[in-house]
């Protein structure tokens, strides 16, 4: 009789250790991802490079103040201000108001992670790298070319914590589904003994 008691007190210990590895997984890429928007999501290459080179100083794009040294490295967050100085104000909102959705549904990945919500994890994830790559698809067509910018660093690790983010919550699913099964199973050896 002791034996089962000791078994049942168990389960909530195995629970919380089996769910951990998983979880931190999530939460670890989610922080990741969230460093990553401050991390350059472009960065100036030939002829642009060697533009801001010469003129770190000359300001670039005078209603938001930005100069040549500003615009060398692009996190996401500041693409907006990019595309304002190419194309003028009202892109600059649309791509602005991309990056917030972008980030709204990083939030809300976050939120879910927290309460180890997998499937909800892996449906905003989803929706994240949608808005990302729909993003990567608008700035590829006119930013991104040999003498112009190449995708930086925050690009890349952005698509990392993203593939991160969806396994460590497709691993918490798994785990919290076959922690279900054995708790099912140990309940049916209680109650038959």
């Amino acid at each position: 009789m002791n034996e089962m008691r000791t078994d049942s007190t168990q389960i909530p210990e195995r629970k919380k250790s089996k769910i951990t590895r998983p979880f931190a997984t999530t939460l670890i890429g989610v922080l990741i991802m969230v460093v990553a928007l401050f991390l350059p999501y472009m960065t100036a290459v030939g002829d642009m490079a060697e533009y801001i080179e010469e003129h770190p100083d000359r300001v670039e794009v005078e209603a938001l103040e930005l100069t040549a040294s500003d615009v060398a490295n692009i996190p996401i967050i500041s693409v907006g201000n990019i595309i304002t100085g190419v194309y003028g104000e009202g892109d600059g909102q649309i791509a602005n108001i991309i990056v917030t959705i972008f980030g709204c549904c990083l939030a809300l990945t976050a939120l879910f992670a927290i309460f180890k919500k997998s499937i909800a994890v892996m449906i905003f994830d989803l929706l994240t790298g949608g808005i990302f790559f729909f993003l990567n698809f608008l700035m590829k067509e006119d930013f991104i070319s040999a003498d112009k910018y190449a995708w930086g660093v925050g690009y890349y690790v952005i698509l990392i914590a993203a593939v991160a983010i969806f396994a460590g919550a497709i691993w918490l699913f798994v785990t919290k589904v076959s922690l279900k099964r054995e708790a099912k199973r140990l309940a049916k050896v209680n109650t038959i003994e």
